[in-house]
């Protein structure tokens, strides 16, 4: 599994790469994040710490349209998964082709916004020594299907390191690819 995982290069961090530095050129951005993320390559392999920073940011910026969603959503999964909207709506709030990025926010809540995502996630993640993808966070886990019912459990199940894209999940020793 590990040497599957190994190769995965993320096309959208590529799509994403105008966004965040856009963000990070604001003088607000946090710049120890922005340090971390302008070395994010894509490339979600074992021991990657900015894999960590990035997903943390996202998850952060998926909050953005919430009062627009409505609340339901809040308590579904405390995020809304559309990058193609936070995209189009941050680089509109932040190049000035938009005037409101969302019907809630105008452009500059929207800069605010995304300018206190990368300080929320310094304030989650240790920059000095971030938890490393596939080590520290995003762990694979097995639970075995007899032991898992019993005593011996601890000898059954496993955890492993587990790189790759952390919108997959294990499931049943086997990829599915969740959107």
């Amino acid at each position: 599994m590990k040497a599957i995982q190994l190769d995965y290069k993320s096309k959208f961090v590529a799509d994403m790469n105008r966004t965040l530095e856009l963000i990070c050129a604001d003088p607000g951005a946090h710049q120890q994040a922005c340090t971390i993320l302008r070395r994010y390559d894509g490339v979600a392999s074992i021991g990657s710490v900015e894999t960590t920073v990035f997903q943390k940011l996202f998850l952060q910026l998926m909050q953005m349209p919430l009062e627009e969603v409505g609340q339901g959503i809040k308590q579904m999964s405390q995020h809304w998964a559309n990058p193609i909207f936070l995209k189009r709506a941050l680089e509109g709030a932040f190049d000035g082709s938009n005037a409101s990025c969302t019907t809630k926010m105008d452009a500059a809540q929207c800069r605010s916004f995304a300018v206190r995502a990368t300080h929320t996630v310094a304030e989650q993640v240790d920059l000095d020594s971030p938890p490393a993808w596939g080590e520290d966070v995003h762990l694979a886990k097995f639970t075995h299907v007899i032991l898992n019912g019993s005593a011996a459990r601890c000898l059954g199940n496993r955890q492993v390191q587990h790189g790759g894209p952390w919108r997959r999940r294990l499931h049943r020793q086997r990829w599915v690819r969740r959107v």
